[in-house]
């Protein structure tokens, strides 16, 4: 990276988008490394909302990366890290040292991007070498890529990246699976953002764990946790519809059709609830394993959580469907919580919606593969 201060206009510009974006900062950080580089920790602290700490670091920005072309165009140049901490966190005790565990952490994924030359990669790692903490598992911080920048007046781009920390398991996963699949799994840990960082939580992979295309569990927890007025079994729904299309269309795998033969055949028939079977005799876990060749590579294809607008991707349908039943209003209400895919009612007419989804982006796939 190559210094290149903000001024004071534009400093203004960024403390501004950060209290918009995070909220107001009621503690300030500050400190300067050994490289040199001056940076602040803003520690935006729990509230209703948001019921953990978030730190974003003020400085880091100071320094422009290498970004050329095309990509010019398209990726923010400058970049600040934010953290988001458990609320048993204490940011107010100078003599705890889990106070300045986390600043320095920061710092020094800090370091790291300056040194690097080009643009900081989606899952871009800083490894500790071990535990950062005695009653800890988590030695590795990932930088994540979101969609969150601020725009200077000079028409710098300044983008916010997440950290988070993960194990040595996690990170060997990552590497074998992709930054968006253990996004995915730490899920597992609070679906409502999986990049919290809790020092003391279990690893939720490692290089043996297999990746599920989707999960009840994950779904069913929003219910929970947000306190959503909707029966638990409506978390499968899009699941089992999805699972019921391929049994249909002959695109589960023939072992698994042989061994669940007289449960399928009943599916088939109407007489036995596709959402029961998935909970009951695949444990509310969609795997590839129970597809065919050409069963996975369609879900390879369209079954895809975090895809771009353009891309095909069955989640985003499944949100589309709900937004085209309920309108515009109710499907931002409040009662949903941004949730109204788990409130559209489960009948003959919700699978014809989704087949539809699915019927659509299933010819693209053909017609791709030839």
């Amino acid at each position: 990276m190559k210094k290149s201060p903000l001024d004071d206009k534009e400093l203004d510009v960024l403390n501004n988008f950060i209290e918009e974006t995070f909220g107001e900062n009621e503690s300030l950080f500050d400190r300067k490394s050994d490289e040199n580089l001056n940076i602040k920790m803003y520690v935006v602290y729990p509230t209703v909302e948001r019921p953990y700490y978030t730190v974003v670091t003020m400085g880091l920005s100071d320094y422009t990366m290498n970004i050329t072309g095309k990509l010019a165009e398209l990726l923010p140049n400058r970049i600040e890290l934010v953290m988001y901490v458990s609320a048993d966190w204490n940011a107010d005790d100078v003599d705890d040292p889990d106070r300045f565990l986390v600043f320095n952490i920061l710092i020094a994924v800090a370091n790291v991007l300056i040194d690097a030359e080009f643009a900081v990669p989606d899952g871009s790692t800083v490894n500790f070498g071990e535990p950062v903490r005695d009653d800890s598992k988590l030695s590795v911080a990932m930088v994540v890529h979101t969609d969150t920048f601020c725009t200077l007046p000079s028409g710098d781009k300044v983008a916010f990246r997440p950290v988070c920390m993960l194990s040595d398991g996690e990170l060997q996963f990552r590497k074998e699976n992709g930054v968006s699949a253990i996004v995915e799994r730490l899920t597992l840990v609070d679906s409502e953002n999986p990049l919290l960082t809790i020092f003391d939580r279990e690893p939720v992979a490692d290089e043996n764990t297999t990746v599920p295309i989707d999960f009840y569990d994950m779904h069913a927890s929003k219910i929970e946790k947000k306190e959503l007025d909707t029966e638990s079994i409506n978390a499968c729904n899009h699941i089992s519809v999805f699972i019921l299309w391929c049994i249909e269309n002959d695109l589960i795998d023939a072992e698994f059709t042989e061994f669940f033969g007289q449960d399928i055949e009943e599916i088939k028939s109407g007489d036995y609830d596709i959402r029961k079977f998935f909970l009951n005799s695949l444990g509310g876990v969609f795997e590839k394993e129970i597809l065919s060749d050409t069963g996975k590579q369609f879900v390879d294809y369209y079954y895809k959580f975090g895809a771009g607008k353009k891309e095909p991707s069955y989640p985003s349908d499944v949100d589309k469907m709900a937004l085209e039943y309920f309108g515009e209003e109710k499907y931002n209400c409040e009662e949903f919580r941004d949730e109204a895919y788990l409130f559209v009612p489960y009948d003959e007419k919700y699978k014809k919606r989704m087949f539809k989804f699915i019927n659509a982006n299933y010819k693209k796939f053909l017609k791709n593969k030839k």
